[in-house]
């Protein structure tokens, strides 16, 4: 019975200082074939986002030459007259990106990102929040 305490703390206190580090889910996979590229499956959309959230955006390419070079903010919908930015890249590795979202307003309910390749061509990603 004294160790019921102990485990509530120890839950407590890990809730609190690591949190629910991924609220969103990936809602979509997809998978489009490139002039270039070839055929790349990757996580196409994301539901749940909150502000803040670190995504991970993950490509697998059948050609293990193809690699992530960067992500860029494209839009945010409904459309806001706003020019801030709504995603930061954080880090890429060969076949991910970790994005940062910020909402501008409470009213975006979708932000809308391109990531590009190192064939130069791009595949579509969205966040929903």
């Amino acid at each position: 019975m004294k160790k019921l305490p102990l485990l509530l703390l120890t839950f407590l206190l890990t809730f609190a200082f690591v949190g629910n580090a991924n609220a969103w889910d990936v809602c979509e996979t997809s998978v489009e074939t490139l002039e270039v590229a070839g055929v790349v499956t990757f996580t196409s959309s994301f539901c749940n986002c909150l502000n803040g959230d670190v995504i991970t955006i993950e490509i697998t390419p059948d050609d293990p030459s193809v690699t992530v070079d960067r992500v860029e903010f494209i839009k945010a919908t409904p459309h806001w007259e706003s020019n801030e930015s709504y995603a930061q890249q954080v880090v890429v590795t060969a076949t991910t990106a970790d994005v940062m979202l910020y909402l501008v307003t409470e009213k975006t309910r979708t932000i809308h990102l391109w990531l590009y390749l190192s064939t130069g061509e791009h595949i579509g990603v969205n966040a929903h929040f």
